[in-house]
């Protein structure tokens, strides 16, 4: 028995039902049954479909089509999603521009007419690709009616939310609150999730080590590690591990025969000095690029972070102390014990 073509068989069903008009027999014959309201979830046309759209629009068939099948008014309602940073960003893309105060300059000086420039510009790009998309939907076999589709950005679609926002608020369901979301410093806005996502990518994070000068011990630093240097002028308190092992060496730069000391976890002292740690003598010495003794470290001391926990240290910025209430002050700058601390970043 020869193999069924299945590509052919599903090309001739779909010349029948174009033919005999069947999706549009199907609504009429079900027009005064109990309505099966389907709005689809809107894509946007300004991208090419893809096979990750086949799945949900093969869901989105076969549930109006069952309900069909049961008799109820299934009117499907296509839709276009027309708005949104990501058409924003295409439309930047094609102007060779970056940002809102381009977006503002299109038309030298006037902000109000640039804007209004670059909406019909983006109005126009959402439609780039509508033909391949109702191209798709045709082939697939999907039920949708895409003539008298709601598209996002028209003024009854709009005053559509508008009306149900405001009857929400009438039944006493709205109220303000406060909620952390991703923020674009370069499109001046809030982000979704789904927008964070088209631009994830990984990257290397910047980091800085920082010396704390210990309050009554000379030429001896806490050093701090922090992935926000820009908090530091805010910085109050330095936390240690309670059970962690810490060691005071003291360094010896070759160069310069100069030597300070320095308190970190014993089990970052690699990671943190940059080069292996080599036991020479009696002290710990990290050799330098070209093999030569760059700098000798010697350990001066063990503590358990407990035993660090209330030792002072001299605030990096002196302005935020002075003006700091004597209770406040009392408390700051000072060593905490905080089982957050971990040994696999950091000091």
């Amino acid at each position: 028995m020869p193999t069924p073509k299945f590509p052919e068989l599903e090309e001739k069903m779909l010349a029948v039902w174009e033919a005999e008009h069947l999706f549009e027999k199907t609504r009429e014959k079900n027009k005064n049954g109990k309505p099966f309201v389907f709005f689809e979830g809107p894509p946007t046309a300004n991208g090419k479909p893809g096979v990750h759209h086949m799945l949900p629009r093969s869901f989105k068939d076969v549930v109006p089509r069952f309900e069909s099948m049961r008799g109820r008014r299934v009117d499907r309602k296509g839709g276009w999603d027309t708005h949104g940073l990501p058409v924003e960003l295409l439309v930047e893309k094609q102007l060779g521009i970056s940002g809102k105060p381009q977006i503002e300059n299109l038309v030298p000086g006037d902000p109000r007419a640039s804007i209004i420039q670059f909406n019909e510009k983006c109005k126009a790009s959402v439609w780039e690709f509508l033909d391949d998309w109702i191209k798709m939907s045709h082939r697939m076999g999907y039920w949708v009616d895409t003539d008298n589709a709601y598209v996002t950005y028209k003024n009854e679609y709009i005053e559509s939310l508008w009306s149900v926002l405001k009857e929400v608020n009438r039944r006493g369901f709205l109220y303000q609150g406060y909620k952390v979301v991703p923020h674009c410093p370069r499109c001046g806005t809030g982000l979704s999730s789904h927008e964070v996502a088209q631009g994830y990518k990984t990257v290397v994070d910047e980091s800085v080590f920082v010396k704390f000068q210990v309050v009554g011990e000379a030429n001896t630093f806490f050093l701090g590690w922090t992935t926000t240097p820009w908090t530091l002028p805010g910085n109050v308190a330095l936390a240690v591990k309670p059970d962690g092992d810490y060691i005071s060496w003291e360094i010896l730069d070759v160069a310069t025969n100069a030597t300070e000391r320095i308190i970190v976890l014993k089990e970052l002292s690699d990671k943190v000095f940059g080069a292996p740690l080599i036991e020479e003598g009696g002290t710990m010495v990290a050799h330098g690029p070209a093999g030569e003794p760059g700098k000798v470290y010697t350990d001066v001391g063990h503590f358990k972070g407990s035993d660090l926990v209330g030792k002072e240290y001299t605030p990096l910025f002196p302005y935020l102390a002075d003006q700091m209430s004597p209770e406040l002050r009392a408390v700051s700058y000072k060593v905490y014990a905080a089982d957050f601390v971990t040994t696999t970043d950091g000091t």
